[in-house]
């Protein structure tokens, strides 16, 4: 099974998300993910057209599975439920091709539940059929408008096809449903990542972090960086999560990497330095305050953190210095005052 788990293709995130996909989309927040396979090849019922699958031994499977369910079938063939209840433990099990023949005769009997029409698309979708996935969830919406999956679900194929504004219109209709769709706001970071738009992508990764369970996070953009590496945002989202669970030697990890790809990416610099100051490597961190200031000159907390750093050195004139600036910056500032009124003491 594919999944957006950014575990293929886009994560988005996934920056955080050309950094987080081509990919998929996530994951770890149990977003559908794709591999790495085209999604513009569309994989069709006819088997000359689909991706390789290997010939399923049908009657082997079906032992393996809950012989009640083929009891109910047989018992009662007019029963939708039951094909719709077995297609889903197929495609839990892997064979897509019996659950897209079960799901089919579900809707054949009755052609009106929604959640038919979503699985089928959902099936489709795993096996790259993007136009067919698209109508089986638009007629799933037809008949349940209140479908969030299904958004869902469309606005992440609208991200593989580029289609912007309709993965938008999605996603942002599954967020009017639940404003706690962690994987909604990683697609949407994933979108505006493919659009250039870093400050939106990452905005929306940090949204996503927020509303994430924490290791589901962690797994949401290693599976991000596992498709593209290269992908600045997906290791500071991900930096910022292993920070946030006290992982500090992982987190630096992530942040190293950063500056390997962009030496004065100013958050990590600063990010990094703030760590390395609390291990008390005052040395190794004033560089990357230093950086950080010099990628925004008005950086007040990396002022006050080089000054910090300084004083702990025993470099009273460079910390006092960075303490002034602090204060010809934000003129008030308590830390940078109180830091200032304390070397003073010490000098008299």
């Amino acid at each position: 099974m594919r999944t957006l788990n950014l575990k293929g293709h886009l994560t988005l995130i996934k920056v955080f998300v050309n950094s987080l996909i081509s990919w998929t989309v996530v994951a770890g927040i149990g977003l559908m993910v794709h591999g790495c396979q085209n999604k513009n090849s569309q994989d069709t019922e006819n088997p000359k057209n689909t991706t390789t699958h290997q010939a399923v031994d049908t009657q082997k499977i079906q032992t393996e599975l809950n012989t009640r369910l083929d009891d109910q079938i047989a018992n009662e063939p007019q029963n939708p439920k039951n094909y719709y209840k077995r297609a889903k433990v197929y495609l839990k099990k892997g064979h897509p091709q019996l659950a897209i023949k079960d799901v089919g005769a579900a809707i054949s009997i009755d052609s009106s539940k929604a959640k038919y029409h979503y699985l089928k698309g959902k099936i489709l979708w795993e096996r790259n059929n993007a136009k067919d996935a698209n109508q089986s969830l638009n007629k799933a919406l037809d008949y349940n408008q209140e479908m969030e999956q299904a958004y869902m679900l469309l606005g992440e194929i609208h991200f593989y096809l580029k289609n912007r504004k309709q993965s938008f219109q999605n996603i942002n209709e599954a967020l009017r449903l639940n404003k706690l769709n962690a994987r909604g706001y990683y697609l949407k970071g994933m979108n505006y990542k493919e659009m250039g738009d870093t400050a939106d992508a990452i905005s929306n990764f940090q949204t996503s972090l927020e509303m994430a369970p924490p290791k589901k996070a962690i797994s949401y953009f290693t599976n991000a960086i596992d498709i593209r590496n290269n992908s600045v945002e997906a290791h500071y989202a991900r930096a910022m999560a292993y920070q946030d669970q006290g992982a500090i030697k992982k987190a630096i990890q992530d942040y190293e990497n950063i500056l390997t790809m962009v030496p004065r990416h100013r958050k990590a610099n600063y990010n990094l330095a703030y760590l390395l100051f609390n291990q008390g490597k005052y040395e190794k961190a004033i560089p990357h305050f230093t950086n950080a200031i010099e990628k925004g000159e008005q950086y007040v907390e990396a002022y006050l953190g080089r000054g910090a750093a300084y004083k702990r050195m025993g470099k009273r004139k460079k910390a006092r210095e960075d303490f002034e600036k602090v204060l010809e910056l934000d003129p008030g500032n308590d830390i940078a005052l109180s830091k200032l009124a304390k070397l003073t003491q010490n000098n008299s």
